[in-house]
C-alpha cells in the first residue's frame, strides 16, 4: 500500500532540500516525522518544500516549526518554501501561519 503524502530529499548545493506532499494531516504526522528524521540531521542546512498538498493541518505546520526551532538552536540554516491551493492559503492566513509557510 503506497503512502497517502510523499517525502522526497535531494541534496541541493550542500543543502539538503525535503519536498512534501499529499495528505500532510495528524492521521499521518508520527511517519512523516520518522522519515523525515531519517533523512535530515540539524547539523546541515535544510530547505523544507510544501509541494501543493491535497491536505493540510496543523499538526504538520506544528513539525515544521519545531524543526525550524531545533535548527536555529543548532545554528543552522533552515529554510521553508510553499506552494498551495488558494484554499489552503486562506486557511492558512485566517490561522496566522502564513510566515511560518512562506507562500
Amino acid at each position: 500500500m503506497s503512502n497517502p503524502y510523499s517525502i522526497v530529499a535531494a541534496d541541493k548545493q550542500g543543502t539538503m532540500e525535503v519536498k512534501f506532499s499529499g495528505n500532510l494531516i495528524i492521521n499521518h504526522i508520527e511517519k512523516i516525522y520518522e522519515e523525515m528524521q531519517e533523512l535530515i540531521t540539524p547539523e546541515q542546512p535544510v530547505s523544507f518544500i510544501i509541494d501543493n498538498p491535497e491536505n493540510l493541518d496543523i499538526t504538520f505546520i506544528q513539525m515544521v516549526i519545531a524543526v525550524k526551532r531545533m535548527w536555529k538552536e543548532k545554528g543552522s540554516e533552515f529554510h521553508v518554501k510553499s506552494e498551495l491551493k488558494d484554499d489552503l492559503k486562506q486557511l492558512m492566513a485566517k490561522a496566522g501561519l502564513e510566515r511560518e509557510l512562506n507562500y
